[in-house]
């Protein structure tokens, strides 16, 4: 398994945080993750399930090479929400200035 985090992507209240994700197993072994994932106590939205071809075959197992993009969510804090608002403000203000 390998997991690459993105950056967050912050909206008002909460943050978006993206992780690219690859399984490696046979069929059942990546659908019991995606079960799993699927029952996990907070939001988890999957999307982009791409499998490819067989990456082996060891007799009577085929291994899928699984990859996909999960996006689970956060709340921010009153600080983090302040300090976003004025950095946005800030871009804002600096966008605004360039011809």
């Amino acid at each position: 398994m390998q997991f690459k985090q993105r950056p967050e992507q912050f909206q008002d209240f909460y943050a978006e945080v993206p992780v690219d994700i690859l399984v490696r197993g046979s069929y059942h072994q990546v659908a019991a993750f995606f079960d799993k994932v699927g029952r996990m106590a907070r939001i988890v939205n999957v999307s982009n399930v791409g499998i490819k071809s067989p990456a082996r075959d060891t007799g009577d197992s085929v291994t899928l090479d699984t990859s996909c993009a999960a996006v689970t969510f956060r709340f921010l804090d009153d600080a983090e929400r302040e300090r976003i608002a004025k950095q946005k403000e800030k871009e804002k203000k600096d966008g605004g200035a360039k011809p």
